[in-house]
């Protein structure tokens, strides 16, 4: 649909495909290999290229030569050539952005996660908005009520306007509900999904709804089939218990966890309303983490939660304790 739009075909009363179709030589030899796209991100109406110039500055600039058309002149064909997926919706263009100053984000979110923690949080962010796309993970903040995870939750979704959507059920712990067509369109349309109260039935997890966030396979909708794969930041009261399916490399490669331990009740209410320039430095904060470091920085204490969740505690002998001060 965003294609036809572009070419300025949007309101032919017929179906997108048959419309396209004598567009799709021009495209195909304008076009260039998936695996070629660089390293770049969605913001408003441009898809960015993103390089580190220093240890605290991104670069941003536009990336041409992508889809579909490259010999343009002009504004348009800067629009067509770098075609956005799921795209932030900040109203700012970066050119050089700054990264060694906290964003208003993280001086709330650092209120209820440990500064090492929020790491692996931004981590996992800047992942699902830099291109091309890598494996997503799905992110557990775990505590008990009152600990702060839908604050967190709220705080994120907060200052990734257009990204990230809250789904509508508890699928990944309950493992009679199956994906509705309409949250599966809606995962499909955005790079993060979020659910704040996960209750896993019986220490069980929903390995389908694992597998269809991972984007596996094509899953049937309504709609039409589609590929389902968005990263996940989830809060939850409790976590998994250990069994032969969690403790699958599947499993570990998948599923991250955070634990959340200080008193948000006692804590001043948080904004849910950040100015564009703060949304944009919390944004580029996460992607200057993804892009400087391959793998996520999880500490033992993350590993050990993830690998035996609930019996954390009692699989370490205590030994979590004496981590959860590890930086």
């Amino acid at each position: 649909m965003q294609l036809a739009m572009l070419m300025g075909v949007d309101n032919v009363p017929v179906s997108y495909d048959a419309a396209m179709a004598p567009y799709l030589p021009l495209i195909q030899t304008k076009s260039v290999r998936a695996d070629s796209i660089p390293t770049s991100v969605c913001i408003s109406t441009c898809r960015l290229t993103v390089t580190p110039t220093s240890p605290d500055t991104l670069t941003f600039a536009p990336a041409l030569d992508l889809i579909p058309i490259s010999d343009m002149d002009g504004v348009g064909g800067v629009i067509v050539s770098t075609l956005c997926i799921c795209p932030l919706h900040i109203p700012l263009i970066p050119r050089v952005m700054r990264t060694d100053l906290k964003s208003a984000a993280e001086h709330d979110l650092l209120r209820t996660i440990p500064e090492h923690d929020l790491d692996l949080v931004m981590w996992v962010i800047g992942n699902a908005l830099v291109d091309p796309v890598s494996r997503p993970r799905l992110l557990f903040l775990y505590g008990s009520g009152g600990q702060g995870k839908s604050r967190a939750i709220r705080t994120i979704i907060s200052n990734l306007p257009g990204v990230a959507y809250a789904m509508s059920h508890n699928y990944l712990g309950d493992l009679k509900r199956a994906f509705s067509d309409d949250d599966k369109l809606n995962v499909a349309l955005h790079r993060i999904v979020t659910y704040g109260d996960v209750e896993f039935t019986d220490g069980h997890v929903n390995q389908e709804a694992i597998k269809l966030l991972g984007g596996e396979d094509l899953s049937s909708t309504k709609y039409g089939a589609i590929e389902v794969s968005a990263t996940g930041i989830f809060g939850s009261n409790t976590l998994w218990w250990p069994r032969k399916d969690t403790l699958q490399r599947w499993f570990a490669r998948r599923m991250l966890a955070i634990e959340l331990t200080v008193d948000a009740l006692q804590l001043p209410p948080s904004s849910n309303s950040f100015s564009a320039h703060n949304q944009l430095l919390f944004a580029s904060r996460c992607i200057s983490l993804r892009v400087r470091l391959k793998h996520p920085p999880v500490t033992t204490r993350n590993v050990l939660l993830t690998i035996f969740g609930a019996a954390a505690y009692r699989a370490t002998r205590g030994l979590i304790f004496v981590l959860r001060n590890e930086t």
